[in-house]
């Protein structure tokens, strides 16, 4: 099987690109603001998929097209809306043609804000309504996609993070403000599923060598409040530090965030027999990437496991 990875130079595309190769498979990826090399350039908006992408690559063997690449800064895509739009969905549905065309398997990488955020934990059959942007903007694409036929992937994820203190992510912030005195600041009362961004990856990987179709969330089955997970950190870590919870307001914000997006991952594992890294699990590799001992702590804390509700 071969892979082309849209997107490859961000966070989830650069751990997919790594899996795909570990398991054999051929991958071509693409960049756009950050270069990489040996990945070619690809630009949503402007490029198409024949300008870039050499037409042997699609002459033999089946292609899956994994799609990270999209503008995912939520305050981004609200404060040029019209701009983003013509990347994070023109743009998308014209690529996705072109696949089509060329009888490539699309996995569109989808956002647990496609739902307002007002019950959480999630199930594929959920009704969606997004409340900002970003969401918005995923989900016209999944309609697209839904409204089509196409035989294709929706995976909708939710925070992802790494468990190497040496990469950009949301513990290796928390990470540094703890190491320079300042509070690690979250959004108050958000309930989140914490999951590792190599397990998504993996996943893909299961997706497409199983070809499923459909829609899949791929999440963490713990969910917890953003503050306690906070907390949890600097006790794994056995860091001092403190937790301060802030209103969208507070922050900031110029889109809102769904407070409990959080998702319900079990027709995924169900489908897969996928195990996803629990939090814990994940503290203990980071601690020995910072070279930092984690404190020993028993259980979870207050990171809960909740199989269903």
């Amino acid at each position: 099987m071969k892979y082309i990875v849209f997107g490859a130079s961000g966070f989830l595309g650069r751990h997919f690109v790594q899996q795909a190769r570990q398991h054999g498979h051929e991958v071509l990826g693409t960049y756009h603001l950050q270069k990489r090399e040996g990945l070619l350039p690809f630009n949503l908006k402007n490029n198409r998929l024949s300008e870039i992408v050499p037409a042997d690559f699609f002459s033999s063997g089946p292609v899956c097209a994994v799609l990270c690449s999209f503008i995912s800064q939520i305050d981004d895509c609200f404060r040029w809306k019209d701009e983003a739009r013509l990347s994070n969905v023109d743009g998308m549905i014209r690529l996705i043609n072109d696949l089509c065309e060329k009888d490539a398997f699309p996995v569109f990488l989808s956002t647990c804000a496609v739902f307002d955020g007002t019950a959480g934990y999630y199930s594929e059959e959920s009704p969606t309504g997004p409340i900002n942007e970003y969401g918005r903007q995923k989900l016209a694409v999944e309609e697209f996609l839904r409204a089509h036929g196409m035989a294709s992937s929706i995976l909708r994820c939710d925070k992802l993070i790494g468990d190497d203190a040496g990469e950009s992510h949301m513990l290796s912030e928390w990470y540094r403000w703890a190491n320079e005195g300042r509070p690690l600041v979250c959004i108050q009362g958000q309930m989140i599923s914490p999951t590792l961004v190599t397990d998504v990856a993996r996943a893909i990987v299961v997706v497409c060598e199983k070809r499923l179709t459909g829609v899949f969330h791929v999440a963490n089955p713990q969910h917890c409040l953003r503050e306690e997970l906070a907390l949890e950190f600097l006790k794994a870590l056995n860091l001092r530090g403190t937790v301060v919870g802030k209103t969208q307001q507070e922050l900031g914000f110029a889109d809102l965030r769904p407070l409990k997006a959080h998702l319900n991952p079990l027709k995924f594992i169900k489908a897969t027999g996928f195990q996803f890294t629990p939090v814990q699990r994940i503290f203990e590799v980071f601690a020995q990437s910072a070279k930092c001992p984690p404190k020993q702590v028993s259980g979870h804390g207050t990171v809960n496991v909740l199989p269903g509700k």
